[in-house]
């Protein structure tokens, strides 16, 4: 299955704040998301929190998806500098 991510409206609060690390950083997990048919999509900002959306390739990808968003997020703030928070949508 060839999963491309497709842009999605950002609603932003910030105008401070640079999406463009945060989606450097999710470019390099991408490719492990979409070998199993999943994805990822940055689905809004506020301050310096962000809000994805985990995209599921299947039942097995949504369970694994949703186990690893501790790491997730800890894998984005060592990479953004000034990110606060991570959110699953």
């Amino acid at each position: 299955m060839d999963v491309t991510c497709r842009p999605s409206p950002v609603r932003t609060a910030s105008a401070s704040f640079d999406l463009s690390p945060i989606e450097t950083a999710l470019d390099q997990i991408r490719p492990f998301l979409h070998r199993d048919g999943g994805d990822i999509q940055v689905v809004g900002l506020t301050g310096h929190h962000v809000r994805l959306r985990l995209i599921s390739g299947g039942p097995a990808t949504h369970a694994a998806l949703r186990r690893i968003s501790s790491d997730l997020e800890r894998y984005l703030r060592d990479r953004v500098p000034g990110l606060d928070g991570v959110e699953l949508a």
